[in-house]
């Protein structure tokens, strides 16, 4: 392979769309306040946490896929998992 290393970067769109959805349930969360205040603190702490993570998906260098000559190189939310090539025996799909 002659055009190594290949970098595949996750899409801004759809990160920003989910970005967009949980602030509008997080608003929702907040007009259910004064009906039912369990479920909307729930709402609220949980699309607050995908909030913050779609947020962090959106900053340069945060999340990636490196192919290169010693293997596969992850990163997601600035974490980094190596996985040589010594260790893929084969690729398939899984349903």
């Amino acid at each position: 392979m002659e055009n190594l290393p290949i970098i595949l970067k996750p899409g801004k769109i759809k990160s920003s769309i989910l970005l967009i959805i949980s602030i509008g349930f997080v608003a929702l969360g907040i007009s259910l306040l004064d009906r039912n205040m369990l479920i909307a603190i729930l709402n609220i702490v949980f699309f607050g946490l995908c909030f913050i993570v779609f947020l962090l998906n959106l900053i340069p260098g945060s999340s990636y896929l490196k192919i290169d000559e010693r293997g596969l190189e992850m990163k997601n939310l600035f974490r980094k998992t190596f996985i040589p090539w010594q260790a893929v025996n084969s690729f398939g799909t899984k349903w």
